[in-house]
């Protein structure tokens, strides 16, 4: 854990200074670290002492980790394995949630009324996001048209599932880090809009980078033995 909050300081202090050109654009130390700070998490959340069996949050870690990678060695496959990390956090959600209907920890009723608000307005948000994506789609990025609706779906549903956990074991951190990583994603996918994909907004590059290593740190500690605050019980 100290190692992951360490790599978080000098990943976040790297990347705004290479968004702010102070070093060069892309240098390899960025490249070797970032795919090394989502390898700690997925490390971590694989060894550490644990309440409940999470290797979906391990497999969706390692493959964020081969997203990772591809993007530093310059493929343009990143999208299709943060899809499957998005995919796999999406299964494990909804299997908590099962679980959390089929003990009954909480007011089943006020767990519906929970799980349809937010769909509702996950739904909205889908629709807004979509369309503004697309109607700002620029001609270097046209080849993103059809795949950012399937993306977007995935990356939605995975955060409504997230918000679906509320009241069970650990929720605090399955919502809020699953939160983040939607608004991180959100913020990216902003920066297809940008006229040049390869120098777009500061503010997305620095919002994209505030909501995704907080995200993967949160959601590496899922099942796990830390943070267990007895006034915070679902934290």
């Amino acid at each position: 854990m100290v190692i992951s909050i360490v790599f978080f300081f000098i990943l976040w202090t790297l990347k705004i200074l290479e968004d702010t050109h102070h070093i060069p654009f892309h240098i390899l130390l960025v490249k070797i670290l970032v795919p090394g700070y989502v390898g700690i998490t997925c490390l971590y959340n694989l060894v550490a002492p644990e309440i409940e069996k999470t290797h979906l949050i391990t497999l969706a870690l390692l493959f964020a980790m081969f997203a990772e990678i591809v993007n530093a060695i310059g493929m343009d496959y990143g999208l299709l394995f943060f899809g499957v990390t998005h995919a796999l956090l999406l299964s494990f959600h909804w299997k908590k949630t099962q679980y959390l209907e089929s003990v009954c920890t909480i007011d089943i009723s006020k767990h519906k009324k929970i799980e349809f608000i937010s769909l509702i307005i996950f739904a909205i948000l889908y629709l807004i996001i979509v369309v503004v994506i697309e109607l700002n789609l620029h001609e270097h990025n046209i080849k993103y048209e059809l795949v950012i609706p399937l993306y977007m779906l995935i990356l939605s549903m995975m955060a409504w599932r997230s918000v679906c956990t509320y009241g069970e074991n650990q929720s605090g951190r399955i919502i809020i880090g699953s939160i983040l990583f939607y608004l991180c994603d959100v913020f990216i996918l902003g920066e297809l809009t940008a006229p040049d994909f390869r120098n777009p907004p500061l503010l997305l590059l620095i919002l994209s980078w505030i909501t995704y290593l907080p995200a993967l740190f949160l959601l590496s500690t899922i099942g796990k033995k830390i943070f267990n605050f007895k006034k915070y019980k679902n934290f």
